[in-house]
C-alpha cells in the first residue's frame, strides 16, 4: 500500500507544496478501491462491509436507533436508581 500511495503523490502531485494534506484523502481512496486480483476492497477484507464515502454518510437521515430521547434516557436513570 505505501508504495502505491507513494507513487500516487509522485505522479499527480508533482509540483504541489500542499501534498500532506491530501495524504488522508489518498488512503481513503487506496482503502475503497477494489482490488482485481482479490476482488474487494481492503476497507471490505477488514470489515466485511462496504466502505462509506463521505457523500453518502452526508446523505444518510439518522436511523431510529441512533437518536436518543431524553424520555428514555430519564427512564432509564430512575430503573437504575432503584437498582
Amino acid at each position: 500500500m505505501n508504495e502505491l500511495v507513494l507513487q500516487g503523490i509522485r505522479v499527480h502531485y508533482q509540483n504541489m507544496s500542499e501534498w500532506p494534506q491530501l495524504v488522508p484523502a489518498i488512503a481513503a481512496s487506496y482503502k475503497a478501491a477494489v482490488i482485481p486480483s482479490r476482488g474487494v476492497s481492503p476497507f471490505q477484507l477488514l470489515y466485511g462491509v462496504n466502505m462509506r464515502l463521505p457523500v453518502e454518510t452526508s446523505l444518510v437521515k439518522l436511523l431510529p436507533a441512533h437518536e436518543r430521547h431524553t424520555q428514555s434516557a430519564d427512564i432509564l436513570a430512575k430503573q437504575l436508581s432503584l437498582i
